[in-house]
């Protein structure tokens, strides 16, 4: 249940299907580029992923986790992992809706790279997080629940490209990405509201996992 909300959080958060849209309508948005320089412009996506693992994604959880644990005097939790996913999902939702308008109105290169380098640090950050997450709540399952996490993702990534095109074509470049903000946005508070609240409840009522780990 607990890595079922997860996964749909994280198809919608852009991990990785709507990391996959910016990267397949890169061509699309910078036609007058060649192939070199469009090459180039995946540089702001690069600098925020870097920085989001460098600074702001497992050390800065574990610190954060350790840190509400002795202001509540309690023992750590895997929902207490999950207060990073908020401003993840802020970034991702910012950088989609900046990519999509910079695109439909001719805006400058340079504010796509801002836009990329935004996404492209929530979706390092909120992919850190939920895997963690999910490791945290059943250790004893890390390989199952990566594999079926890992199953999820690739699964949504592969779909990304089939609906992409048509969308942009339809509603244009600023209303798809919009869009795509806005699903980030809202399935975050939906899913990670009801983990934060009833994580722990959840993992209580389901008991222990009965199959044999694959470790």
């Amino acid at each position: 249940m607990l890595i079922i909300l997860l996964s749909l959080m994280d198809a919608n958060f852009g991990i990785p299907q709507f990391i996959l849209c910016v990267i397949t309508m890169i061509p699309l948005a910078y036609p007058s580029y060649t192939p070199q320089i469009q090459g180039l412009l995946f540089l702001g996506l690069i600098v925020g992923t870097l920085v989001a693992e460098a600074f702001f994604s497992g050390s800065l959880s574990d610190k954060i986790v350790a840190r509400i644990a002795l202001t509540r005097k309690t023992s750590r939790t895997p929902e207490m992992r999950l207060w990073l996913l908020w401003p993840a999902a802020a970034f991702t939702s910012i950088g989609l809706v900046l990519f999509g308008l910079s695109v439909q109105y001719n805006w400058h290169w340079a504010t796509g790279q801002v836009a990329m380098a935004l996404f492209g640090f929530g979706v390092q950050v909120g992919n850190t997080i939920a895997t963690t997450y999910a490791v945290d709540c059943h250790p004893e399952h890390v390989m199952d629940v990566i594999v079926f996490y890992s199953f999820h993702l690739n699964l949504s990534a592969f779909a990304s490209p089939f609906f992409i095109v048509p969308w942009v074509e339809v509603a244009g470049w600023a209303w798809s990405f919009g869009a795509q903000g806005l699903i980030v946005a809202v399935t975050t508070i939906c899913c990670i509201g009801v983990l934060q609240i009833h994580g722990q409840r959840l993992r209580e009522w389901k008991g222990p996992i009965s199959w044999p780990s694959a470790t």
